[in-house]
Parts: C-alpha cells; structure tokens; sequence
C-alpha cells in the first residue's frame, strides 16, 4: 500500500467525538476526547514522516532532509508512546463504562489507533531499510571514486616521473588495488541487500503464520456457533412439543370441567325435587 493511499485512508478515517451535556460531565468522554487529540496528531506527524522519507534517493536528498526525517521520527516516537499510553489506560477504564455509545466510540478509536501504529511501525521497517541500502550505496561509489582518483594520480605522478617499465608493474599493482576494493565493496553491497532481502522474506513468513492462525481460530468459532444452532434447534423443537402437551391438557381439562359442571346441575336440580316433594308431604 503507498503512503498516498494510508494518507489519505488515515484523514478519512479520523475519528471525531460528539460532545453532549453529558459527556461534557463524563471522565471516560474526557479521556475519550484525549486520546482522540493525540490520534489525529499522530496521523499529521506519521503522515509528514512519510512524504519525507519518499524524498530518499533523489534529487532532494541532502543533509537537510535527512536531519527533518530524524527530527520527524524522534517527534513521532514521542506520539506513539503517548498515544500507547492513552489507549492503554481507555482500554483498562472501558470495563468501567456501562454506556453503549461510548463503548462504540471506544472501540473504533481504539481499532483506529491500532491501525495507524501498525503503519507507523512498516514506515519506519521501510525506512530503515532504505537508509541502509542508500548508505552501503554512496559508501560503493565513495569507494570507487576514491580508487579512481588515486589509480589517476599515481599514473600522473609515474608520468612525470618518466619511471621505467616498473612503472607498468605499480600501475598494475594499483590497478590490481583498485579491483579488489571495488570488487569488496560490491560484495558488502550485495550482502547487506540479501540480509534485507531474507528478512522480509521471514517477516511474510510470519505474516502468514499469523493469519493461517487467525482462519484456524475463525474455524473453531464457526463450529462452536454451528453447535450453539444445534441446541437452539433442539431446545425450540422441544418447546414445540411441550407446547402441543400442554394444549392437549388444556383440552381435557376443559372437557372435565364441561362434565363436571352437567353433573353438578343433575345433581342440584335433584336435590331441589327432593326437597319440594318433602316440603309437600309435610305439609
């Protein structure tokens, strides 16, 4: 990814906090807003540290930018530990905070924040390497241009010296000179690139390592879900079947009541005969 596209990914993606009356009032919204000050001044200074170091190697390259780049990382060093510490501490009072709103800026400023210090930390692997190679670089052609002017002046010195064919045997000799420092040169050169080389390749290395980890835990999760469907399923269908139980006793409940109530009736309106034909005998 260039740094034109995580600058501008960055600016886009800072996060803003809305005061109320009530955060205003609120010390995790207080600390929340903190953190969010010294996030965006993190992007600014990360984001100046990156068109600084793509300068590197050309034309403007000189002592200047190089000390501006050091004064940006030592500046940058300085919001990360800060902004290290601020997320630390919203991280530790987020257990704290019953509020849903505030739980859901404190998570996308926290996820923010982990993003931008992950790209803080590959500017700064990318950088490393390329003031290396740029170094071990202008060291070969400081190498090769100091051979040069020596092998120039020992040839201009034996020419005016009018030596003899020894002179060809010390130019040889300082030619030969020459080629070995030129050729130790390009082997440190090519050394110092396949260390950078073959630490790269470990750092994809373990990239994958961790996502192949990341997909076998995301695996685990999706089977432990697909249980967790099973037993809904189960519970639901065993709660249909108590269901049907339970009308089927309502039901005959019902029926014994509607029984129940005729013998009643049968019953009363017998005694009430009795009772009237008892009355009529005695009188």
């Amino acid at each position: 990814m260039s740094f034109a596209n995580f600058d501008a990914g960055a600016q886009k993606n800072k996060v803003r906090i809305k005061e109320t009356d009530t955060e205003r009032a609120n010390p995790d919204s207080d600390l929340l807003r903190q953190t969010s000050l010294i996030l965006s001044s993190f992007v600014e200074d990360v984001s100046l540290f990156g068109k600084l170091q793509q300068q590197l190697g050309t034309k403007r390259d000189n002592d200047r930018l190089r000390r501006q780049i050091e004064s940006s990382i030592s500046k940058c060093d300085l919001q990360e530990t800060r902004l290290r510490q601020a997320t630390s501490e919203l991280e530790s009072n987020s257990y704290q905070n019953d509020s849903p709103n505030v739980k859901y800026k404190e998570n996308k400023l926290l996820s923010e924040a982990s993003r931008i210090l992950k790209n803080y930390q590959s500017l700064k692997t990318t950088y490393d390497e390329k003031i290396s190679s740029i170094k071990v670089k202008e060291a070969f052609e400081h190498n090769t241009r100091q051979a040069n002017e020596a092998a120039l002046d020992q040839e201009q010195h034996n020419l005016e010296t009018e030596t003899t064919p020894l002179v060809s045997t010390q130019i040889q000799k300082i030619g030969d000179k020459q080629q070995s420092a030129l050729n130790q040169a390009e082997v440190s050169y090519h050394s110092v690139l396949i260390n950078q080389r073959s630490e790269a390749i470990q750092d994809i290395h373990t990239g994958v390592g961790e996502i192949n980890a990341i997909f076998k835990d995301l695996g685990t999760l999706v089977q432990q879900q697909g249980q967790n469907i099973d037993t809904i399923e189960v519970n639901m269908m065993s709660h249909a079947n108590n269901n049907q139980e339970a009308t089927h006793e309502l039901i005959k409940a019902d029926n014994y009541q509607k029984k129940k109530r005729k013998w009643s009736c049968a019953l009363l309106l017998a005694l009430v005969i009795v009772l009237v034909l008892v009355l009529a005998i005695i009188s």
